[in-house]
C-alpha cells in the first residue's frame, strides 16, 4: 500500500474536530475528493492493463474512493487487480493461471508493488500533492472565514 504522510495534518484534524465535530466530517469528503482524482488517473492505467488482462474489463473490477479523515483512500475491487494473483476461480475452482493460455490477472507484485492505484500516484505525485495542499488550504480557508 502506498502511504504518503502529511505532518500536521493530525493535529489539524483534532483542533477541527475541537470547534465542531462536524468539521472532521468535511475534512473527510476533502479527502475523498482527493480519492476521487487518484480514482479518475487510476482509471488510466487500468484501461492500458486490460489489454493485456481481460479482467480489468469486466464488471466486478471497480476503483472507488472512500471518505476517512485521516487519510485518502483509494479502493480496488478485486484485490488480484492491485496485487496480482497466481490461481483464478474457473466454475467454482481456482485454478493456477500458469495453466491458462492467456492470463486473466497479473502475476503476484512485489510486496511495495502494486499494478493499478501504486504506479498512478508513483508518476502523479507531485500534481496529486498539489491538488491536496490546494484542497486542504482552500477548506482551512473556508473554516477560518478567510
Amino acid at each position: 500500500m502506498a502511504e504518503v504522510y502529511v505532518e500536521g495534518l493530525e493535529s489539524f484534524r483534532r483542533g477541527l474536530r475541537a470547534i465542531d465535530a462536524n468539521l472532521g466530517k468535511e475534512l473527510g469528503q476533502v479527502n475523498k475528493d482527493v480519492g476521487a482524482e487518484v480514482v479518475r488517473l487510476s482509471t488510466a492505467q487500468a484501461r492500458a492493463m486490460a489489454g493485456r488482462y481481460p479482467s480489468y474489463r469486466s464488471k466486478w473490477f471497480r476503483l472507488s474512493a472512500s471518505a476517512n479523515q485521516r487519510r485518502v483512500i483509494v479502493s480496488v475491487r478485486p484485490h488480484a487487480a492491485e496485487t496480482g494473483i497466481r490461481s483464478h476461480p474457473v466454475f467454482g475452482r481456482w485454478q493456477d493461471q500458469s495453466q491458462f493460455r492467456r492470463r486473466v490477472w497479473p502475476p503476484p507484485a512485489s510486496p511495495d508493488g502494486g499494478y493499478v492505484v501504486r504506479p498512478t500516484v508513483e508518476a502523479h505525485t507531485d500534481e496529486l500533492a498539489g491538488i491536496y495542499v490546494d484542497a486542504t488550504s482552500e477548506f482551512a480557508r473556508r473554516v477560518l472565514n478567510l
